[in-house]
Parts: C-alpha cells; sequence; structure tokens
C-alpha cells in the first residue's frame, strides 16, 4: 500500500449459500488438525443455520478471513477461519480489539497464545459434551443400562422403523418429502411439548435443516413408531474422529426414542467421539446430557486482550 494510502474497508457480508465453498476450505484443515477437540460450531452448514440467532457476518480478509458474530449470552466475538498459532500476534490483538474475543478456540490453541497480550477464559455454558462411541454402542454400566432399559420399553410397546434423511436417503423424491414433513411434526410436537411458540429454542434452524438443500450436509434417519413418527435425529461429520449430533428431536409418547436414537448412531458411525454440542445453562439440557456419562467437556475459550 503506498504511503499515506487509507486502508481498504472491511466488508462484512451477511452469510449466504454461495459462500460455503469458500467457508469450508478453510474451516476444513481446521477440523482436521483440531481432531477430536475441534468445537462443534466449526461448519458452514451449521454456521449458516444458526446465522440469525448469532447475527453471523463473513469476513474475507486476504491474511485473517473470520466470521463475526455474538454469543447466545450476548458477547461480540470472532470465529477464525485461519490458523491462530501462526498468526502474528499484533494483527491478532487489532482483530479483537475490533471485533471482540477469538472464540471458539480448543485449549491446545490457547496454549500457544503469549500469555502477556491475551487472557483466555472458558465458560461452563459453552462447553461440549464429548461421548466415547464404543459406550453409547454398549450402553453398560449403571448410568447407560437405564438407557438400554428404556429402548427394551419402547420395543415392547411399540413397533419401530427407521427411515433414512438426508444424505443417507436413497429412496425417490417423493418418499424423500414425505420422510421430511413427519419429521417436521415431530418437530412441531416436540415444540409444543416443552411449551415453545413457533419460531423458538432451534426450531428455525431445525426446520431449516430437515428442507434441501441443507440436509445433504447431514446424516439423518426418522423413527416411526406404529406407523406414526416418533423421532429423528440429523448429525454431522467433524472430521475423521467426531460425529456431532446437530438435532434430535422425539415426542413423549415415545419414552426411550433418544436413547434408541443416540445408540442407533453409535452403532452406525466409525467415528470413536460423538458430540452433543453445548448445553446453554439450560437446567434440562444439562441433565439430559448427562444422563448419558460424558467422558469428557470440552472446553472452548473465549481469547480477549488483556488489560493494560
Amino acid at each position: 500500500m503506498a504511503e499515506g494510502a487509507a486502508a481498504a474497508p472491511v466488508v462484512a457480508e451477511a452469510l449466504c449459500p454461495s459462500q460455503a465453498d469458500w467457508v469450508e476450505a478453510r474451516l476444513r484443515p481446521l477440523r482436521v488438525a483440531q481432531g477430536a477437540g475441534c468445537p462443534a460450531e466449526y461448519s458452514f452448514s451449521n454456521l449458516y443455520l444458526f446465522r440469525a440467532a448469532h447475527d453471523y457476518r463473513l469476513i474475507r480478509d486476504a491474511a485473517l478471513p473470520c466470521i463475526v458474530g455474538r454469543t447466545y449470552d450476548g458477547e461480540a466475538h470472532v470465529l477464525p477461519l485461519f490458523d491462530v498459532a501462526g498468526a502474528d500476534p499484533g494483527h491478532l490483538a487489532a482483530l479483537v480489539a475490533r471485533h471482540g474475543a477469538l472464540y471458539p478456540l480448543a485449549g491446545h490453541t490457547v496454549a500457544g497464545l503469549d500469555a502477556a497480550r491475551f487472557t483466555a477464559r472458558a465458560v461452563r455454558e459453552d462447553a461440549d459434551y464429548l461421548y466415547r462411541a464404543a459406550e453409547l454402542r454398549a450402553l453398560a454400566g449403571p448410568r447407560l443400562r437405564k438407557k438400554r432399559a428404556q429402548i427394551r420399553q419402547l420395543l415392547g410397546a411399540h413397533r419401530l422403523r427407521c427411515c433414512p434423511l438426508g444424505a443417507a436417503a436413497d429412496d425417490t423424491l417423493d418418499a424423500a418429502a414425505t420422510a421430511c414433513d413427519d419429521a417436521l411434526r415431530v418437530l412441531d410436537g416436540w415444540i409444543a411439548e416443552k411449551g415453545k411458540a413457533a419460531g423458538e429454542a432451534d426450531q428455525p434452524a431445525c426446520a431449516a435443516a430437515l428442507r434441501a438443500p441443507w440436509l445433504a450436509a447431514h446424516a439423518g434417519w426418522l423413527w416411526y413408531a406404529d406407523d406414526q413418527p416418533a423421532g429423528f435425529l440429523l448429525a454431522q461429520r467433524l472430521n475423521a474422529e467426531v460425529m456431532v449430533v446437530r438435532f434430535a428431536k422425539g415426542l413423549a409418547a415415545y419414552a426411550g426414542v433418544f436413547p434408541l436414537m443416540f445408540h442407533a448412531l453409535a452403532q452406525h458411525t466409525d467415528a470413536p467421539w460423538i458430540n452433543f454440542e453445548q448445553d446453554l445453562g439450560v437446567a434440562n439440557f444439562r441433565r439430559a446430557k448427562l444422563a448419558y456419562a460424558p467422558a469428557m467437556l470440552l472446553a472452548k475459550y473465549r481469547v480477549d486482550l488483556r488489560p493494560g
């Protein structure tokens, strides 16, 4: 840049499908490098589905491309689309000063930052729940045996069948559309049972995920009980080590459908880890996720400039 020339203005683009390839080309190596410790957010389709909730916008900076937005508790943050460990500390500091905390960062990434310049903190409700797929397949141990018993009770009380959704589906277009409509019926029923209005919780993102083209980014299954839609699950492969559960909804009339779905996912995937995402500090979510005996909670850090 010539001396005295003005810096090019930063353009923050609203997320749209045409950006998918560009963003994924930068997220993919980050997911691979982080293995089981990869935060669940590192997927364009997931960022796009939750763009309204977080006001996500893309900045295509040549050196420090990123997505800026807000956490669920309202804090401005930057999701880096580059290797933070290899970035110039001064440039990182300027990015944080302009757009907010770097988030979500894994612990090993934070460990390589200049502690004199940056400070990191982990918020409990941000943490992802990680489970060993082998344990969800076996459903052994005092806590998980109860889940196996719930599955047996469900199978004893109802005739169950499973229909693939999304990337797992190989049915005709009409059959796939019917399955999608039935899954949306489950979603509406789940929202009503939770006492939520349309548009609350994750209903808009989940409904969008059930419709093309975003359903193709997920592996999904819909379960019927006595030919009535009872529950569905949408999951996504992050990398060779992790399958992340994006959406799982079931109706209260079919107790046991949730352990059935998680058990089936563990049987289907060859990934050693299954990520249930965060609990957002919601007590019911926390109890439900803890009931499946997570192997670990994956801390996701917010990195700010150290005061002074």
